[in-house]
């Protein structure tokens, strides 16, 4: 049992107003009698509740009070519940890892499609063969290289894309490889593939904007920002010291990572962090 405010008539399940927050009967929770409304020609906006499910005014409909909580709720269920498909599709960096997963099983189960997809520094390749530039960041030699760069990709991507938004993640992500592979160019002309110039330069901006951030490497706990000096200093040397012996490409790493310096440099300059969102 609930007491109407205007007339203290007790009965069951009468209606709350979410504006004032008080109970009313029927009669006077109507548009005439409720001074919540106020004046029904201004399209002001009351929204009322109810105690039962089954009472539904009718004002409800004419302020479009159902449609905006229908909407509301399908948003709210397709948040809690996105499916597999839009899960996938909400995130560019699961959509960068399930199409690195899927080139590397093409080029396996078709091995002549590599050279088709694979970036060599030459120029007369490039203009015979222009879309090498984006396809090479799809392509792995082996598993454990998809696997190390998809894991680094995962943690640094879904927490970076979550900073700065999915397009400007894209954007540092793909920018990141490009410039990578420009400086890889610069001291090799061999063919190169990978994803792991951009993942450096995603991993960078995130040392710019959250440098305080944990993380393991080696089994070792350290600040992120002490890991990038780290894995810094490891390309640095071995692409000096390995130079022409090591299949990695530690210039396109370096090229990645210094991109990404920058990226995260302008982001938090410009204001465009939209600030720690989850803690791992």
């Amino acid at each position: 049992m609930s007491r109407c405010h205007v007339c203290g008539k007790n009965e069951t399940s009468q209606p709350v107003c979410i504006h004032c927050g008080k109970t009313y009967c029927r009669d006077h929770i109507s548009r005439d009698n409720h001074p919540c409304f106020g004046n029904p020609g201004m399209g002001k906006k009351v929204y009322v509740g109810a105690w039962n499910d089954n009472l539904n005014p009718s004002y409800f409909e004419e302020d479009g009070f159902d449609e905006e909580m229908e909407e509301m709720m399908r948003k709210k269920e397709k948040l809690e519940n996105p499916g597999v498909l839009n899960l996938f599709t909400s995130s560019p960096t699961l959509c960068i890892i399930v199409a690195c997963i899927l080139f590397f099983i093409l080029i396996n189960v078709f091995p002549k499609t590599l050279s088709y997809l694979v970036f060599i520094p030459n120029t007369t390749f490039i203009m015979y063969r222009p879309w090498t530039i984006i396809t090479h960041m799809f392509l792995h030699g082996d598993f454990n290289h998809l696997l190390f760069n998809m894991l680094a990709l995962y943690f640094f991507g879904t927490f970076l894309e979550k900073r700065i938004g999915k397009k400007l993640f894209v954007l540092v992500y793909f920018l990141s490889g490009l410039f990578a592979v420009f400086v890889y160019s610069l001291f090799s002309p061999n063919p190169v593939l990978g994803a792991s110039g951009a993942v450096y330069g995603i991993l960078a901006t995130v040392a710019v904007l959250d440098p305080s951030l944990r993380v393991i490497v080696f089994i070792f706990p350290m600040k992120i920002v002490h890991a990038v000096i780290l894995f810094a200093a490891i390309d640095l040397f071995s692409g000096i010291v390995l130079s022409g012996l090591s299949p990695v490409a530690h210039f396109a790493h370096l090229g990645g990572l210094f991109f990404g310096l920058i990226a995260g440099y302008f982001i938090k300059k410009k204001g465009l962090d939209r600030g720690r969102t989850r803690y791992w």
